[in-house]
């Protein structure tokens, strides 16, 4: 068992004086001149309306943020699911008619991985401004855990894929 009550990281004593630092850390101190109070209490006041400021940018960049991994995860590719089906033409079209489907077939695919980065990057920014806020919190562990749950999926598709190969070809 350390025995080392009363004793900083030093080896030296000291008694409780780092409780007492802290306590007089929050007294006023009344010999102290009244315009350097009004001075501090002006400084500690646009502080703490500092923070409200970061604290309501960040919730703003963490809803742009859901909106865009909703857009890009959800929305866009159901759009894109449908476009398939929209775009096709038939074998005697020119071959310019097919490269415009080809490509028109390929944006919203590239919209919603956009989507999803930029609402990464909003996250992140969201988190670095304000590393206390709840929403950023939250969302950056949503945005883990759906990363994680991908890999899995994909991981067991590329499993799957193999396990039928490996039953049809001897």
């Amino acid at each position: 068992m350390d025995n080392n009550f009363g004793q900083n990281n030093y080896g030296q004593n000291n008694y409780g004086q780092d409780n007492y630092q802290q306590y007089q850390q929050y007294q006023p101190n009344y010999n102290m001149d009244p315009q350097y109070q009004a001075y501090l209490q002006q400084q500690q006041y646009q502080q703490q309306m500092m923070e409200q400021v970061k604290e309501k940018r960040a919730n703003r960049l963490c809803t742009i943020s859901l909106i865009l991994g909703i857009l890009g995860v959800v929305i866009l590719p159901l759009i894109a699911a449908s476009t398939e089906t929209l775009f096709t033409t038939s074998s005697d079209a020119g071959f310019f008619m097919q490269e415009f489907v080809a490509t028109a077939n390929l944006l919203p695919s590239f919209i919603s991985g956009s989507c999803t980065i930029a609402a990464v990057v909003f996250m992140i920014i969201a988190r670095t401004t304000a590393p206390r806020n709840k929403f950023a919190k939250i969302l950056m562990w949503l945005y883990i855990a759906a990363f994680v749950l991908y890999l899995i999926l994909v991981t067991l598709a590329i499993a799957g894929i193999f396990w039928i190969l490996k039953q049809f070809i001897p």
